[in-house]
């Protein structure tokens, strides 16, 4: 549920909330105009979708509590919900293994500014070239509190995991980039279902899925192969979650492009809690704007 339909549900429209499409800022609207606007509405709180830079700047010019609903660089109000979600099913969220599988976006951001505060063990499995942004993962490592892990090796990062995390390839702001981005991802899946081939037959796997069908082994002797191999993570498939273990919740922050980033299989299984995980930013939203208006 978003904040602006829990807004009017909770507070009786008395909040306040502005969403990019709604607001003139695509037409150079200025930040500080529109700020006082909202401010002379005489209601509760602010919420908004813009980049983080946009946000602060908003933020600087409000009378009224901003509550960072979504931005590029992260996602706070989303990571509430995952921890009370974890809670609810684990029984805890300190000491847990948290392994997130995919693009390095504002989720694992939030997941990594989480790990600044509270002890647990955050591992980011994602592809080369799309890692979680250094300093956020610098910050993390420097406050010493969580084991922070980012890794190429997916299979060797859900062993153990309390949650398997995913998000879709091409988050907000890098709809143009889908096409690239599933390119870049591909084989994902295939990958994963070949667990019992040998390293070689992996790597001839790979190889054709990346050159084609008709091109010969022999590539498997250069050393584009290791490169391709590095390269590539795999989306949340059975096999994957057998190798996190029985114990182990998938988590997704919805919507999901099943059968891109997770399965079908993976994400109606009986230890999916994707669900309760999309009710609970409902109360952890709910939560937040209390504690804004001081209730």
């Amino acid at each position: 549920m978003s904040l602006t339909t829990l807004a009017s549900l909770v507070h009786n429209e008395r909040s306040c909330f502005a969403i990019v499409g709604i607001m003139m800022l695509g037409w150079e609207e200025f930040l500080s105009a529109t700020k006082i606007v909202i401010n002379h509405s005489e209601k509760k709180t602010g919420h908004f979708w813009f980049t983080l830079s946009d946000i602060l700047d908003l933020a600087k010019y409000a009378t009224v509590p901003v509550i960072n609903g979504l931005t590029d660089y992260n996602h706070p109000c989303q990571i509430m919900a995952d921890a009370l979600t974890m809670i609810e099913h684990i029984g805890r969220f300190e000491g847990t293994k948290v392994v997130y599988v995919g693009d390095g976006n504002n989720i694992v951001h939030s997941w990594l500014l989480m790990a600044s505060v509270i002890p647990f063990h955050f591992v980011c499995a994602c592809p080369k070239g799309f890692e979680p942004d250094a300093k956020t993962v610098e910050k993390a490592r420097k406050a010493g509190i969580s084991k922070i892990e980012i890794t190429n090796d997916p299979k060797e990062a859900v062993k153990g995991a309390d949650v398997v995390y995913s998000d879709v390839w091409a988050s907000m702001g890098q709809k143009e980039e889908a096409e690239h981005r599933r390119q870049v991802f591909k084989g994902f899946q295939r990958l994963c279902r070949v667990g019992m081939l040998s390293e070689l037959d992996l790597l001839d796997q790979l190889v054709r899925l990346e050159t084609g069908p008709n091109q010969p082994s022999i590539i498997l002797k250069t050393g584009l192969v290791k490169n391709l191999y590095k390269t590539v993570v795999k989306a949340v498939n059975k096999d994957l979650m057998e190798i996190a273990g029985s114990k182990a919740f998938f988590m997704h922050c919805l919507p999901a492009e099943r059968g891109v980033e997770v399965t079908d299989e993976v994400i109606e299984a009986p230890n999916s809690i994707v669900f309760p995980q999309a009710e609970n930013r409902m109360h952890a939203q709910n939560a937040i704007m209390l504690h804004v208006l001081g209730k």
